[in-house]
């Protein structure tokens, strides 16, 4: 259980103690205003910076019958005019600037045969309809958009939009931190995951979809033995729906502790490409599959990332061997993260893992991140050492996705244990004026106590008209964060405070997008270099 201590502190007054911040040696920057849970970093690039350009070629929205205001809503949410045309040929480069409309019975006549250089082809297909989308239309077009006529249907094209465009890109933001979970849901359908997606998602980075333990039924009460691709694309859209954070798209087979048959590898292909045109964000490409699937894949990938994905259930498989660097290079062509996931017989086989990850460090340097984990309870262990991906599992779901999987609050029980978790202090900084505002403070002790972490938590009182009152709580040695409430606007933090100004070389602290555009900040997170 954490240790979390809500209390009601008088504002500290006083100068601000003339030490280095948080009484550390190395160097340290405070984000101001940081992302929710799912970080979105645009353009790859540093936290803070602004959304790239991304794709600039001529966005066209295949719009089904009855469904002409999805090319408007497409419009408005990238804030361009838009226009109709009764078919790709009539697309030029006169159309620049603009949203094209092509209406789906037109597409289909050339979408094929589209200058691809120019235009950009989206098919939209509203589920609500009760039909599957057209295939032709599916199978040609760049991207495909699945969605419902929903309150958030605007929020969920947005995101859609951004990030196969290119504006925005999870991976580098996800590289960047220290560790990275991503929790699988096993369900058999999406809908059973749904009530309680916010606190099966606690801790993760990103949630990964079993399309192989998907059951579709049938109309005649039976289950079909792979799921259709319109079942698994309604899927992933009632998953994204949900939640923000990125999805992983798997189709595990059946040699691996999955359900998808071995025997057809184009069938893989033509699922995991269909996951890159609904714009998932990683797809798990298995090492088995044929090479010239694989790179076909990475060739096709656009803005999604390719996990390639290695498993050995004999209980043969040696970290110091060959035969494991093999597999390492093989894996390295086609990947933008690097998973081999092996089972143990001994304990010191969790340290032959860790040797194995330091020696492809040091000889391939320039190789993707490397996720590597030991299955069953004896590689436990090597869970809590992994710091790219590791998958986590959740007393809430039906059954764990692999042998040994820790939940992030054992993970994170173990780290602290291991003295690899410092205790932080977390602050609640409110000012009188706020007293009668709805409490944050039990939000933030449930999700603490949720993820078995060391830090403590606290509610304290500054004073409303002086923002230099911060530097009390912020200038702390064992400082990790705090939320403000209410929030104050950023300039007066670094005109008033000489402590904040004095942050990142004296460029202040770095802030977000929003932060930038609203004036206003309501977190401080604390990152040491």
């Amino acid at each position: 259980m954490a240790a979390v201590q809500s209390i009601l502190a008088e504002t500290l007054p006083g100068p601000t103690p003339s030490i280095a911040l948080n009484g550390a040696t190395e160097p340290t920057t405070m984000h101001i205003d940081r992302p929710s849970s799912s970080p979105v970093m645009v353009n790859e690039s540093t936290f803070g910076s602004t959304p790239a350009k991304g794709d600039s070629r001529i966005v066209v929205i295949v719009y089904g019958p009855g469904q002409e205001h999805i090319v408007s809503v497409f419009a408005e949410v990238l804030g361009t005019p838009c226009r109709t045309r009764n078919g790709f040929e009539e697309v030029s480069s006169e159309d620049s600037g603009f949203v094209v409309g092509v209406a789906a019975n037109e597409a289909k006549g050339d979408v094929a045969a589209r200058n691809r250089n120019l235009v950009v082809a989206i098919n939209t297909h509203c589920v609500n309809l009760g039909m599957p989308p057209d295939t032709q239309l599916s199978t040609h077009c760049d991207y495909e958009f699945l969605y419902t006529e929903s309150p958030f249907f605007r929020r969920d094209l947005a995101r859609f939009i951004s990030f196969t465009l290119g504006q925005i890109n999870y991976h580098e933001a996800l590289m960047a931190k220290p560790r990275t979970y991503f929790i699988s849901t096993t369900f058999p359908d999406v809908h059973a995951a749904l009530p309680n997606i916010d606190i099966l998602t606690v801790g993760a980075d990103a949630v990964e979809i079993r399309v192989d333990l998907l059951r579709e039924p049938l109309g005649d009460g039976s289950y079909s033995e792979v799921p259709s691709l319109s079942y698994v694309g309604e899927q992933v859209m009632l998953l994204r729906q949900r939640t923000e954070l990125p999805i992983i798209f798997t189709t595990r087979c059946v040699r691996e502790n999955g359900r998808f048959p071995m025997d057809k590898p184009e069938l893989y292909y033509e699922y995991l490409y269909r996951a890159i045109q609904w714009g998932v964000e990683y797809i798990d490409v298995e090492l088995w599959l044929p090479e010239e699937i694989r790179k076909k894949l990475h060739e096709q990938r656009g803005n999604s990332r390719i996990m390639s994905a290695f498993h050995d259930f004999s209980g043969n498989f040696r970290w110091p061997s060959a035969y494991a660097q093999e597999v390492f290079q093989r894996s390295i062509p086609y990947a933008d993260i690097i998973k081999m996931i092996a089972i143990i017989n001994e304990h010191n086989e969790n340290f032959e893992l860790e040797y194995f990850r330091s020696k492809m460090r040091a000889e391939y340097p320039n190789a993707p991140p490397f996720s590597a984990v030991n299955m069953g309870e004896v590689g436990q262990f090597s869970r809590t050492l992994n710091p790219v991906f590791t998958p986590i599992t959740h007393p809430l779901l039906p059954l764990i996705a692999a042998p040994g999987q820790l939940s992030a609050a054992e993970i994170n029980a173990a780290l602290s244990l291991l003295g690899q978790l410092p205790r932080k202090r977390i602050y609640g900084i409110n000012s009188s004026s706020s007293r009668n505002a709805t409490p944050q403070a039990p939000f933030y002790e449930k999700c603490i106590n949720e993820l078995g972490l060391p830090h403590q938590f606290a509610v304290v009182e500054r004073h409303p008209n002086n923002p230099r009152s911060l530097e009390t709580w912020c200038n702390q040695k064992h400082f990790g964060g705090a939320y403000l409430n209410p929030g104050l606007p950023h300039n007066a933090l670094t005109k008033i405070s000489p402590f904040f100004a004095g942050l990142n070389g004296g460029n202040g602290p770095i802030l977000t997008e929003a932060a930038r555009v609203i004036g206003v900040v309501d977190t401080i997170v604390v990152q040491s270099e």
